[in-house]
């Protein structure tokens, strides 16, 4: 996707108190519907994966990923999530697969068939 395709948004939709709010959501499904699109041609993924503690005792797992096409090096953020069940090991898979699936659209067996790095 080259462009935000704000010509979407309704016509009769005017400036009020939820703008922002329409905005943003409408931009954040037209960057899930590019990252999914882009995820689905891509064999070689570069996986990275943060793990950030805040001051308030919560665990929130960054998972964003480097793909090559065209050339050129694209950085996709994937997801942002808290980690209810904490930051063991299983958990943070459990996140990252959902994460692959859902946020990248990767089906399982797409998966199985992709070359992924972590790092």
């Amino acid at each position: 996707m080259n462009s935000w395709q704000y010509q979407k948004i309704e016509k009769k939709h005017s400036r009020n108190d939820n703008f922002g709010l329409t905005t943003a959501e409408f931009m954040d499904q037209n960057v899930m519907e590019a990252t999914k699109a882009t995820m689905g041609v891509v064999w070689y993924v570069v996986l990275s994966c943060d793990e950030v503690f805040i001051v308030d005792n919560q665990y929130w797992l960054i998972v964003h990923c480097y793909v090559v096409q065209n050339w050129a090096r694209i950085l996709i953020l994937i997801s942002l999530d808290l980690l209810f069940e904490g930051s063991s090991s299983d958990n943070q898979t459990k996140v990252i697969m959902e994460a692959l699936t859902i946020g990248g659209g990767c089906q399982e067996i797409r998966l199985l068939k992709s070359s992924f790095s972590l790092g």
